[in-house]
């Protein structure tokens, strides 16, 4: 296999040493950011604690699966947790709990390094996708690094989620269906990959979708059949089987289009995740002149109605979802750090000098501007991941309530691990909370533990972890008693204990112990 790239490259034509000394350049300089966001991951792997949210509530239910075997329950009833995510993974998760007999926390760094594995495979299919589209090894690189330098790629890629895994599938299974002269062999190969994806997680639709339109626009029925067959047959036997099992699939896969929908917020919230964050307007502006300035060859036809409804598809989820995060666009900036490739390639053969020198100085700026700077974002990240050794032991012993949903899964009784999303749910008419309501009225939580940032608890694009209604029965029936410091200057854990009732005096030395004041 190596010979044969190596044979493959040696056809390319060779740069220019003025080309190339410009990518280096450009190479050495996108060098800064992916060192900051691999060291980030590098905390993130092993981190005792939740490196995004709610990625605790993934893990615990993947191990209440090795318990009684159901992958899907109902989230009307205790705890009260939607699983948003394809059978496949909560499978491959609950199995690698069974057969390592591992805790959560161990499951924890297990799904991280898994994730980590797809990430870095994700990495070499950038490079093998821009190889085809006659892209030198070096603009190769240069597209690989753009997307490993995006401040999206961290903690995502060190998270117990199903995003990288599902990518990775996914674009494996582009490259198998888009290559020249695919057989109906191979479209069956791309299938079974595209059917695997979705079944980690359904809204990587795109691909598929851009390979269905190719076969059909070009006629090949048998192609067409021999393409929709395992996909379809893979995700009815995924999605039927736990069904029969007596599983809740489809309502909790269904759980992610029933929040509410925040126009103002979610465009005001896109333009600041899209546009100041780190390189992304440098990105950009390569992408498009990628795709406005280069041969529009097979491949890349393909490849910009794959970026176009990619696009489209994350904006659409930004727009549709209130608690979709910057996940969204993984796939996206996937296929972007190709075209930037192209894009920087066709401006250094234009202008060998000032295109480069240009570019170089549109990152340097992008990382070092005090305000949107990279090392405000890597200073946001770290402050958003703090560890909470210092209490996870406490917890244990105790039934809580809590925003936080690793300190939650390591309660004596987990409940609610995604609020966030219950609140969503709850304002769309199709959660009720009386039954929590009822468990804080009768003060059936030992403590509740809500995050706090500068003056006001944790919320997630203006919206409160913890619904209105929720939030009143807490403030009925528990009483505020401390602070612990959770990340010093930014972030606090508020501490309630149930009013008019006597005090633990072992809870509460427990709680002082560990700086509660």
């Amino acid at each position: 296999m190596d010979r044969i790239i190596d044979n493959e490259l040696g056809k390319l034509p060779a740069i220019p040493r003025t080309q190339k000394l410009a990518c280096i350049a450009v190479l050495l300089v996108l060098a800064w950011p992916v060192s900051v966001w691999m060291h980030t991951s590098w905390y993130a792997l092993h981190l005792h604690a939740d490196s995004t949210y709610p990625e605790s509530a993934v893990v615990h239910n993947a191990m209440l699966a090795v318990q009684d075997g159901h992958l899907y329950r109902s989230w009307h009833e205790e705890p009260f947790t939607p699983a948003p995510y394809g059978p496949l993974y909560y499978a491959l998760l609950a199995s690698i709990a069974k057969i390592g007999s591992l805790d959560h926390i161990q499951l924890l760094i297990a799904g991280r390094i898994l994730t980590f594995a797809a990430f870095l495979g994700t990495l070499l299919l950038i490079y093998r996708l821009s190889h085809r589209l006659d892209l030198s090894p070096l603009h190769a690189y240069i597209a690989v690094a753009f997307f490993a330098a995006l401040q999206e790629v961290v903690p995502w890629n060190a998270t117990v989620r199903p995003d990288f895994i599902a990518l990775f599938f996914s674009l494996v299974g582009f490259m198998i269906c888009t290559k020249d002269s695919a057989s109906n062999r191979d479209l069956m190969l791309g299938g079974v990959c595209f059917a695997v994806s979705l079944m980690f997680k359904q809204s990587f639709l795109v691909a598929p979708a851009v390979v269905f339109m190719m076969l059909l626009t070009q006629r090949r029925t048998k192609s067409l059949f021999a393409f929709a067959v395992p996909v379809f047959g893979i995700i009815g036997f995924c999605l039927i089987a736990p069904w029969l099992h007596g599983d809740a699939v489809f309502s909790n896969l269904l759980t992610t289009g029933q929040g509410v929908i925040d126009l103002q917020n979610s465009f005001s919230s896109l333009f600041d995740s899209l546009v100041y964050p780190g390189i992304h307007l440098p990105i950009i502006v390569c992408t498009f002149v990628g795709v406005i300035g280069w041969k529009k060859q097979r491949n890349l036809k393909i490849l910009s109605d794959y970026l176009l409804l990619v696009w489209f598809l994350g904006v659409l989820i930004w727009i549709r979802i209130l608690g979709s995060n910057i996940n969204v666009f993984l796939e996206a900036w996937v296929v972007s750090a190709v075209f930037a490739g192209i894009g920087l390639r066709y401006m250094v053969e234009k202008n060998r000098v000032l295109a480069p020198v240009l570019i170089v100085c549109a990152i340097l700026v992008s990382s070092l501007h005090p305000v949107h700077g990279l090392q405000q974002l890597y200073i946001q990240k770290m402050n958003e991941m703090p560890g909470l050794s210092g209490i996870e032991d406490l917890v244990s012993h105790y039934r809580i309530l809590t925003d936080d949903s690793y300190l939650e899964a390591l309660s004596a009784s987990p409940i609610m691990l995604e609020p966030c999303g219950n609140n969503q749910m709850e304002q769309s008419g199709v959660w009720d909370p009386k039954p929590v309501i009822d468990l804080v009225h009768g003060k059936r939580f030992d403590m509740v533990i809500l995050s706090v940032e500068g003056r006001f608890i944790r919320r997630y694009r203006y919206m409160p972890f913890f619904s209105v209604s929720i939030l009143k029965a807490l403030n009925t029936d528990y009483v505020l008693k401390c602070h612990i410091p959770k990340s010093p200057g930014v972030s606090s854990l508020a501490v309630w204990l149930p009013r008019y009732m006597h005090e633990d005096p072992v809870l509460m030395d427990a709680l002082y112990s560990r700086g509660c004041k």
